[in-house]
């Protein structure tokens, strides 16, 4: 299949407006991509810390990471000091994020009694 070659100076006013139209209509294209590709970008390069924040830990690793027993992590849960979501009938999950509150609420409160 052979293409013909044209110069610009053969080119017809309307073969012009429709070549400008197509180059247009392709940048913006090409700008909406780019941002989409930025915004992916952005949250890929936040994400870690997020998901780390999102991840639901299990009443044992809560209880090792606090130094406390299962039970007492239980009675915790039981008197809502710390949020926990329930899966099923029997599975608790207390998210990063809701045991870093805790903590933090904790600090507080130790820190205010002094």
């Amino acid at each position: 299949m052979s293409m013909k070659t044209r110069t610009l100076d053969q080119f017809s006013r309307k073969d012009v407006l429709e070549g400008l139209a197509f180059v247009q209509k392709y940048q913006a294209l090409l700008t909406v991509f780019e941002r989409l590709l930025l915004a992916r970008l952005v949250r890929l390069a936040s994400s870690p810390a997020q998901d780390r924040n999102d991840e639901l830990l299990t009443v044992p690793e809560v209880a090792a990471r606090l130094g406390l027993s299962k039970p007492r992590v239980y009675e915790l849960l039981r008197a809502r000091e710390i949020s926990a979501v329930r899966i099923g009938e029997r599975q608790v999950r207390v998210s990063r994020h809701d045991l870093a509150q805790y903590l933090d609420d904790h600090r507080a409160t130790k820190q205010s009694e002094e």
